[in-house]
């Protein structure tokens, strides 16, 4: 398969798990959550694979640099307050950054 098929395939399987995630914790606005979640990674899911895969960059640096991105938008885009925006993203990204590492060990 090619590059943009498999990250596609896996910004799906991200949306997935972390609107589910967020949606357990935060139990209100569904729709907004829903759009927002696509939106944050539909952002940064590329950016995060293309500096993994192009550039080298280590994978658990990436995904710090995601999160703190993801925690600013999720924040003003949902309106909520830094406490109540950054647990959500930290174990939404957790859950999708294990799993991912996961698969990525597993195939190399």
């Amino acid at each position: 398969m090619n590059f943009i098929i498999i990250n596609f395939i896996l910004l799906i399987i991200t949306i997935i798990l972390e609107y589910f995630t967020a949606l357990i914790i935060i139990r209100s606005k569904a729709l907004k959550l829903l759009g927002i979640m696509i939106l944050i990674n539909s952002l940064t899911l590329p950016i995060g694979s293309l500096l993994i895969s192009y550039w080298g960059i280590y994978y658990w640096v990436v995904e710090l640099v995601i999160v703190v991105g993801e925690i600013v938008l999720f924040k003003f885009l949902m309106d909520k307050s830094w406490s109540q925006s950054w647990p959500v993203i930290v174990i939404c990204n957790l859950i999708t950054a294990v799993i991912g590492f996961g698969f990525s060990s597993a195939l190399i």
